[in-house]
């Protein structure tokens, strides 16, 4: 077996054990978050309709949600296009620098592969920066209420005072009541564009105050401090968790990182594993282990305070 297929299979073993960790890693990550029926349309607003029949479908509305709440605001077009130049720009790279065909399909595997991670990380960073907004965008709301403004002027007054990027995801409801829309629905396209926890309380509140009125000023209040307490959890989690989820990110990368470096620099020190059964063998193990490591430490990091 010559270098280059050697370092083919090792570009293919990487691209479809990342594939893998990424969508259960999703799985694991999101499945409380699952919103049944509802589906997020080309501009983000909330649709009805039945749950995906099959698993391209599903994999398919995954990633479509993955692109809009990375909030580039990239189509799935544009996402499409910038993983393949990102993929074809770091296979370029690897071919000119080693001079391999095999190299080059390295570099599309790892293009591929950390373009999705960039995306999943924006996600995660949006997710966040929205989840520390809320507590004082629900006392906001409250204050506004106490103060004689209905739920649609206080929106309102949200979306012109409030920090971006939540702000805007407001004005944005503001509109869609200016053009008619209930307000209730409203809130429900929102809630489906921020996907948190925290504000799909806080639409399920508004529509018990349409439906049998009460306080929502005091009831917005109780969720703010509710949301805040939240935030101070997952913040002393991530605090107490920080070193022990360095150390696992580090040793779960570091087997994958030293056997492509070997296979660019030194492909003869790898070689051997392919001339045999007992190396495939051994490899096979390797990734079984190493994909089934990611996936517990992932579910044992999962926080469903």
């Amino acid at each position: 077996m010559t270098v280059s297929d050697q370092t083919f299979l090792i570009a293919v073993v990487i691209f479809l054990a990342s594939v893998a960790i990424f969508f259960v890693a999703r799985f694991l990550l999101d499945r409380g978050t699952d919103r049944g029926p509802a589906l997020l349309s080309s501009d983000g607003d909330l649709v009805d309709a039945p749950a995906p029949p099959d698993l391209a479908a599903r994999v398919d509305r995954s990633f479509h949600g993955l692109v809009y709440h990375s909030g580039l605001g990239l189509s799935m077009s544009q996402t499409l296009w910038f993983i393949a130049m990102t993929a074809g720009a770091l296979a370029a790279l690897l071919y000119f620098w080693s001079g391999e065909e095999g190299a080059a399909v390295l570099g599309l595997a790892l293009g591929m592969g950390l373009a999705l991670l960039l995306f999943w990380v924006l996600q995660a960073r949006r997710r966040r920066l929205f989840q520390g907004q809320l507590p004082d965008a629900f006392y906001f709301l409250a204050r506004s209420l106490r103060a004689g403004l209905s739920l649609e002027q206080a929106l309102t007054q949200a979306g012109e005072q409030l920090d971006e990027p939540l702000a805007g995801e407001f004005r944005r409801c503001a509109r869609q009541i200016q053009l008619g829309l209930h307000p209730q629905r409203a809130l429900r396209n929102m809630a489906a564009r921020l996907d948190l926890a925290d504000f799909d309380i806080f639409v399920s509140t508004v529509g018990l105050y349409y439906h049998g009125g009460g306080n929502l000023a005091l009831l917005l209040d109780r969720l703010a401090a509710s949301a805040r307490d939240r935030i101070q959890f997952l913040g002393y989690f991530r605090a107490a968790t920080a070193l022990g989820r360095a150390a696992g990110f580090v040793l779960a990368a570091a087997v994958p990182l030293i056997v492509i470096a070997y296979a660019v620099l030194r492909p003869e020190h790898v070689g051997v594993l392919f001339d045999t059964a007992a190396g495939w063998q051994i490899l096979g193990i390797a990734a079984l282990l190493e994909i089934i490591g990611v996936i517990w430490f992932l579910y044992l990091l999962r926080v469903e305070y």
